[in-house]
């Protein structure tokens, strides 16, 4: 069977070739960039940055799904499949939980 974040790119791909687009430019790219942005902004609207507001977890996932969309366009744009993507993210992972042990060992706090 074949990975799940495999379809996710492989559907991914199938819909930029139906719409006709060139992932492999700089606007495209910057777009999709900046289209995260857009959607995470949308995302944080939805969340309790504002301890008025209740959370909207509803929305709030599907403004995830939007950014996680641009985010894979992105990865395709910089030609990242899945594969390097995780291994990219072990690594990058692995730096995280070394830092974070680094931090408690020092007594410090790791987030806010």
């Amino acid at each position: 069977m074949t990975n799940k974040l495999e379809k996710i790119f492989g559907r991914q791909k199938e819909l930029q070739k139906l719409l006709r687009t060139d992932t492999q430019t700089q606007p495209y790219l910057n777009h999709m960039v900046l289209s995260t942005h857009i959607e995470l902004s949308e995302m944080l609207q939805q969340t309790k940055w504002n301890w008025r507001k209740p959370l909207n977890e509803e929305n709030a996932k599907k403004e995830f799904i939007d950014v996680f969309t641009f985010v894979v366009n992105i990865a395709i744009a910089l030609k990242i499949d899945p594969e390097e993507l995780y291994q990219r993210y072990i690594a990058k992972n692995d730096k995280n939980i070394m830092r974070a042990n680094e931090m408690l060992r020092k007594n410090k706090t790791v987030l806010p």
